[in-house]
This record gives C-alpha cells, structure tokens and sequence, in this order.
C-alpha cells in the first residue's frame, strides 16, 4: 500500500468525516494540545483506557494555562471533561474497525486539528495521524501482533502491518511502557532507543488491602466462603486462561486445598477451548466467570483473594501484577516478555507454556504462608518504582511542557 502525505491518499477521507462542535480561536501566545481521547467510554474502560484516563487528567491538571482539546468519537461522559481548560470535540465515525480507523485518524483528526489550530498532539495509544504536520507524542503499550498473530482478525493485523512502524517513524517522541517494550519495537522496527522514554504505569486508588470481614464477605459471595485465587483481565488466548484452567485442576487433586478460582474479565475472543475446558472441568463448580465488572468490584475481588494468578503468554507492562502489588495478595505470572520487570521479587515466576509449572507455581501459594508473607512484603516495595503522577510526569516531558 503506497502511502501520500496529507494532500493525497489520505484527504479524500475527509470528506465523510464530521467534526462537531464550534470552537473559539487560539488566544495569543497560548498553547493547545489535541490528544486522542477515543478510549475514554464510560463503563467500558480497560488497561488502555484506563492508561489514558489517569493520564490525560493529570495533563490537565498539571498544566491549568494550556487548552487541551480531546477528540473523542463518540459523545464523552461529562467526567471525562476534566477542568476547565479542557473542550470535547465529537468526530465521526466511531473508530472501531480498521478500516474506520483510517477514517478517523486519517480523515477526520487532521482536519480537526487544523480547523482547531492544535500546536501538540497526544495519543495515550500508538495510533496518530500520518496525514497531518502537527507534532505528535504516541504511547506504545506492545507489540503483541508481532509475536501472535493468530489472536486478531486479518484486516487488524494488516493495519497494523501497513501502519504502526508508520506511526512511530513519525512520532516526535515515544513513551514506551516498560523497557521490555521499547527494546521489543527497537529490535523489530530499527526505531532509534533516543526517541523512547519510558514512563510505566500506574495503579488506580480503588487497588488496596481489605479487613478480614470484608475479605469474607467477598469469599461468600464469590466462592461460597471459600479461599479463592484470582485471574484479572478479559478471557482471551493471549492471556493463557486455558492452562490457567488445566493448571488449577491439577493444583486442586494434587492438593486437595478447597480454593476456588475467580477469573473476573469480560469473554474476549476464539474462545472455544476455555468454554470447552470449563464444561468438561471436574471442578466446575470452584471456577467462576465473573464478566465484565464495574468499578471497584474487580479491585475488590482482587484484594479478598489468596492470590493473583496471571501465567500471560505476553505483555507490553502487566498492569494486574502491579494492582495486585497495591491490593497486597502474593502474586503468581510469567517468566516472558516484561512480567518479570514489572514484578521485581513480588512474584513467583512461572513457564506458561507448561501447566505442570504454572500448578506447581499456585501449590507453593497454598502450602507455603511464609512465602506468601515474603511475595507481599517484596511488592510493597516493588509498587514504588511506579505511579500515574509519574508517568504523567514523563509524558508531559516527552511532549516538551517540563525540561528534560
């Protein structure tokens, strides 16, 4: 696919694209970032949604003189309207498909920019405009599609393909979430280490320790009294639930302990060998699919668990290790890509490929209280490489609005 600049291919997008919403001129010498703020839905966020919530609000809160316009496509929720110095523009159509994102990002946000004179652009995702002149800061949370492939559709991987080493070749800067990313996208898309900065994440308020009575009530509620561990996140291959399943199988009749387990996440996608593998389980009956949750009842259900347990085949970060961290439960997850990093000696380390190794890995939570009291007290200290403050912090360097 041949790529033009903003006077060719991409313009006749934006013919079919609507921006709503009139906005005043710039005032004099003033400063207006435009960010990407498409991810903020309200009721519907996860990791990176939640990335761009913390984040964005931070921006505006830091910097009361700048105007930030978020583009959003679809009317926001008034919360996401953070301050004052803060205007929502609506622009069509609502980019969740790849070939509406092209109409979004290459037809509707450069003329939106232009029409509302954006100085700086934002993307708490690596997604941006080729089509538009404005300086552009993108965050890259991973490159998952490189190494599977297998777990999107076609037309995504192909717009992937086509446009995200585009996106950061002409990104001014990258804030990268952990330093496995950034050597990740180094090694496979030859980009410069000096454009990254790395920034992490953070943990939401709603993550922290419960009473004992209250991680009772939660165990009756959710385990029918039970001690329980507990996976975070949506239910899809990429995150290894299956092995999660067969790996807790073997735990419970090698042990014989009562726990439970909670996978508390939403059903994602190709599906089929965990719906399978639950029908079939002979514990059926201590394996609970909670759905989507809102919050804080997945920070609840985390913090009234024996443990996390979260064998992913690969992650850009790893968020529920560090939520976990701040919900003080002892943590289990994989040896690959940056859980290692982001867990520090807060964890047991596990092969994920293996379910011998991953029940082997929740055995030790179940047996051994002295090493669960350690895995606690290490992430207590772990959680504090890590904050939104700071990475709102990097970001606002990375955009140029604090000395390096």
């Amino acid at each position: 696919m041949r790529l033009r600049g903003p006077e060719g291919w991409f313009a006749g997008f934006s013919a079919s694209c609507q921006v709503v919403t009139v906005y005043a001129r710039k005032k004099e010498n003033s400063m207006r970032i435009g960010v990407n703020a498409r991810l903020l839905i309200d009721g519907r966020m996860e990791g990176v949604g939640w990335y761009a919530h913390e984040v964005i609000s931070r921006l505006v809160a830091m910097f009361p003189d700048i105007e930030f316009v978020l583009f959003f496509d679809r009317q926001p929720d008034p919360r996401f309207v953070y301050a004052s110095n803060v205007r929502a523009v609506v622009l069509s159509p609502q980019a969740r498909h790849p070939l509406l994102y092209l109409a979004w990002f290459e037809g509707a946000l450069p003329a939106a920019m232009r029409a509302h004179e954006v100085d700086l652009f934002f993307s708490p995702e690596p997604f941006m405009s080729l089509g538009s002149d404005v300086p552009a800061v993108i965050t890259v949370h991973d490159i998952a599609y490189v190494h599977f492939p297998q777990y999107i559709s076609a037309l995504t991987g192909l717009f992937y393909r086509v446009f995200f080493h585009r996106y950061m070749r002409k990104a001014r800067q990258i804030v990268s979430v952990s330093g496995y990313t950034t050597e990740d996208v180094v090694e496979h898309y030859s980009i410069s280490r000096d454009k990254f900065v790395q920034a992490g994440n953070g943990c939401r308020n709603s993550f922290a320790p419960l009473g004992e009575s209250e991680r009772q009530a939660l165990r009756d509620r959710w385990a029918e009294g039970n001690p329980y561990f507990c996976y975070l996140g949506s239910i899809h291959p990429r995150k290894n639930t299956l092995h999660l399943i067969k790996a807790f199988e073997k735990m419970k009749v090698d042990t014989g302990c009562p726990h439970h387990l909670i996978l508390a996440g939403r059903w994602g996608w190709k599906q089929k060998a965990v719906a399978r593998a639950l029908r079939q389980s002979p514990f059926r009956d201590a394996i609970t699919l909670t759905g989507y949750l809102p919050e804080p009842e997945p920070a609840r259900i985390l913090a009234a668990s024996d443990g996390l347990v979260y064998p992913s085949l690969f992650e850009g970060f790893g968020l529920p290790v560090l939520e976990a961290m701040h919900a003080e439960v002892p943590i289990l997850t994989s040896s690959v890509s940056s859980m290692p990093e982001v867990a520090g000696e807060a964890a047991i380390l596990v092969d994920p490929h293996s379910v011998d190794s991953i029940a082997a890995g929740m055995k030790q939570l179940v047996t051994d209280p002295e090493l669960r009291h350690r895995l606690v007290a290490a992430g207590c200290r772990e959680r504090m490489r890590y904050s939104w403050d700071l990475t709102a912090k990097v970001t606002a360097r990375a955009l140029g609005l604090i000395p390096q």
